[in-house]
């Protein structure tokens, strides 16, 4: 019994050596769009992140990421918490992740709005010996939250009182996010230590 506790002590000890080293910083750059963006032929934006990932057990890894996603009239500010699994210990890594996070959008008029997303993904990661990392991934995921109908007054031009109520209306700025499945791709660079 001691001979095979012993055994998995060495077996677990030597495997976590073999996968990355236990932490690793890094930026990346990509395209992330909504599937109803895709759909109304609106383009994907541009999606910048920063990432921190720590070896958890072996070839599990948690990794923090800020983010933020400009456009037109609003900018949107992300964090997320993802597993990552690496499938294989060496110079190129394939790896999947799952992840859970939170979007608030804000436009130029000082409103905002917050949205929770779940996403998975899948990527591809090299790593140099001197501990830089070059990376790409692939990601997926359901966004929900988000505001309301947007409903405004509103009042006849010749300045009369309003005789019927409100009226629905899109709101003025260019919502960056909607509700619904999304994809991002990016392309990543870090170091390892």
């Amino acid at each position: 019994m001691r001979f095979a506790a012993g055994l998995v002590v060495v077996v677990l000890g030597s495997s976590t050596v073999a996968f990355a080293n236990p932490v690793e910083l890094g930026a990346g750059v990509g395209l992330t769009q909504a599937s109803s963006d895709a759909q109304d032929n609106q383009s994907s934006r541009q999606a910048d992140t920063l990432f921190a990932r720590v070896g958890v057990f072996g070839p599990i890894s948690a990794q923090a990421e800020i983010g933020r996603v400009d456009s037109t009239g609003s900018s949107v500010r992300s964090v997320t918490a993802a597993a990552v699994l690496e499938l294989g210990h060496r110079r190129v890594v394939p790896f999947i992740l799952a992840g859970v996070g939170a979007d608030t959008q804000s436009d130029s008029v000082g409103d905002s709005n917050t949205y929770q997303r779940y996403e998975g993904g899948v990527g591809l990661e090299y790593r140099a010996s001197g501990g830089l990392t070059i990376g790409v991934d692939l990601r997926e995921g359901t966004r929900t939250g988000g505001p309301g109908p947007q409903v405004f007054e509103t009042a006849p031009s010749d300045g009369g009182s309003v005789s019927g109520g409100t009226t629905h209306l899109a709101p003025l700025y260019n919502n960056a996010l909607t509700t619904g499945e999304y994809r991002t791709a990016r392309v990543t660079i870090g170091v390892s230590f």
